[in-house]
C-alpha cells in the first residue's frame, strides 16, 4: 500500500441525445493499491421505453468482476425475458 492515498480523480459527466438522463462520475483510488470499482452510464440505454442504465460497482478487493459486470449487464438485462416484458426488478434480480 502506498505511503499516501492517491487523490488523482477520474471525472466524466454527460447526457442521453433527448437531454432526459444527465450524470456524473467522480472515482478516486484512495488507499487502496489499485482502483477496484466500476461503473457505467448509459443514459441512452433504451431510448423506446425512456431508460437509463447507471450503476457504481464495488470490487471488494479486486477489480475482476466490477469490470466485468460494468462490461456486461446492459448486454445480460436486454437478454432477458423479464426484461423485455417489462419487468424490471425481476431482470435486475435474475
Amino acid at each position: 500500500m502506498a505511503g499516501q492515498p492517491v487523490r488523482t480523480k477520474e471525472i466524466q459527466d454527460g447526457a442521453g441525445k433527448d437531454g432526459r438522463f444527465r450524470f456524473g462520475v467522480a472515482a478516486m483510488q484512495g488507499w487502496r493499491d489499485e482502483m477496484e470499482d466500476a461503473h457505467l452510464a448509459l443514459p441512452d440505454f433504451d431510448v423506446g421505453r425512456g431508460l437509463g442504465l447507471f450503476g457504481v460497482f464495488d470490487g471488494h478487493g479486486g477489480s475482476a468482476v466490477a469490470e466485468i459486470v460494468a462490461e456486461r449487464l446492459a448486454e445480460t438485462l436486454r437478454s432477458l425475458a423479464s426484461y423485455q416484458e417489462g419487468r424490471y426488478p425481476d431482470a435486475l434480480t435474475e
